[in-house]
């Protein structure tokens, strides 16, 4: 699915101006480009549609997503929260200066180092996964902590079993109907240091429908009746989660963000929570970024055409993870009458190393550049140096010009790791 602002000029591909053939060309390929006017239009909607007069409402970017300091400082001057899942995401959201008391802590292992940093950085509250790390906070802390306890609500989203967080296996919080709560409540009452600020859960990815997070709204809330008839005060706040599904296909459906998210809203209206949260991450991104790669080589057997590009699963696992679907079209040469059926397959010795099958392009050529759509998210924050392959460049485009978000990776910086001098 193409961003808001691809057009095409001459039977080439661009983002608003900006020619993708030529970026290609500039910062070299694999190439990830994003359109960040299209980025700025999807905040804006979730920001319009998840608001309320009664409630206040949160809306906290899911940066496992994809994150960078140029894209952090958008997201600072959107007014957005952010989560953060280590401490390489605190020190980058720290040194570009986002707001501390604007970022939430994420994760279901979070390890002493890291949750010394996040309480020496006065975060604005920690999503705590387990009775135990309830425990460790409460040992680490020297101040009052606001928390927010991530419950498993059994609710059954339809979507891939490997993107499902809240099954009666998934190792995600704890379950709803587990005896330890009646410990944890217990736990709250006598600390000296953490609160039970909210409740918060994650349904999964890719969500397409409604029902699942008003299932989830309703049972939360209930549940947080029950819990309030031990603990010694009131919870404010509730965390939905995100998870709200974008289109790869055309023929996908994808998540109602303005109509899904008002009936959300309406339906939080109904509870006695004070404060409301959502945590969109690919619905921000996922569709405002594509990839470009080269057609290195074609190749032609008995049963298929293959388009051989100098990318694959190291720039993109998806397809190999989730087995993903993705659209294509040739940048160079969008438009033709005459057409092919192509395997688009990359480069790395993996025979699931397969980006998409039987593609229907213009006719390419050995050295046509193609791109990738709606690879903004979970693409270069899941990618990898395999084979030795290097990271590609991130650019932002606007009418405004090109900014460099990160620089293509060189051979330096993945030899800089390396102990090359035998020393232990």
């Amino acid at each position: 699915m193409k961003t808001v602002n691809t057009n095409i000029q001459n039977n080439e591909l661009y983002i608003g101006n900006h020619s993708l053939k030529e970026l290609a060309m500039k910062y070299k390929t694999p190439l990830m480009v994003y359109d960040e006017e299209g980025i700025k239009l999807r905040i804006k909607l979730i920001k319009d549609s998840f608001s309320s007069k009664k409630l206040k409402t949160k809306i906290i970017y899911a940066s496992k997503a994809f994150i960078a300091p140029y894209f952090a400082n958008i997201l600072n001057e959107e007014g957005l929260c952010v989560d953060a899942t280590s401490i390489s995401d605190f020190r980058l959201l720290e040194k570009v200066g986002f707001p501390m008391e604007r970022v939430f802590f994420q994760g279901n292992n979070k390890t002493e180092e890291e949750l010394k940093l996040a309480l020496n950085l006065k975060i604005n509250a920690f999503i705590v996964d387990s009775f135990s790390e309830l425990k460790l906070i409460e040992k680490l802390a020297k101040a009052k902590v606001d928390t927010y306890f991530r419950i498993n609500p059994y609710v059954k989203v339809d979507s891939h079993k490997h993107i499902q967080t809240a099954n009666l296996d998934s190792k995600f919080g704890e379950g709803i109907d587990d005896v330890v709560w009646d410990k944890i409540i217990e736990f709250y009452n006598n600390s000296k240091y953490v609160v039970l600020k909210g409740l918060q859960v994650h349904l999964g990815s890719q969500i397409k429908e409604i029902d699942p997070y008003l299932e989830a709204i309703d049972k939360i809330s209930d549940f947080k009746t029950k819990l309030e008839q031990k603990l010694k005060y009131k919870i404010k706040a509730f965390d939905l989660g995100g998870g709200f599904g974008v289109k790869y296909l055309e023929s996908d459906s994808e998540f109602p963000l303005k109509e899904g998210l008002k009936k959300i809203i309406k339906r939080l209206e109904k509870t006695d929570f004070e404060i409301v949260a959502i945590e969109p991450g690919r619905s921000i991104v996922g569709r405002e970024g594509v990839t470009i790669y080269q057609c290195l080589k074609l190749k032609q057997s008995k049963y298929y055409n293959y388009c051989l590009v100098d990318g694959g699963m190291a720039d993109n696992i998806r397809p190999a993870l989730y087995d993903a679907k993705y659209s294509f079209d040739c940048v160079n040469n969008v438009i033709s009458e005459s057409k092919e059926k192509y395997q688009v397959v990359g480069k790395f010795c993996e025979s699931g190393d397969i980006l998409g099958k039987d593609i229907i392009l213009s006719k390419l050529k050995e050295n046509d550049y193609i791109v990738t759509y709606t690879t903004g998210a979970y693409c270069y924050a899941m990618s990898s140096n395999y084979n030795g392959a290097l990271r590609p460049a991130v650019l932002f485009v606007s009418d405004k010009g090109v900014k460099e978000a990160i620089r293509r990776e060189t051979v330096d910086d993945y030899l800089a790791v390396f102990n090359f001098k035998g020393e232990k």
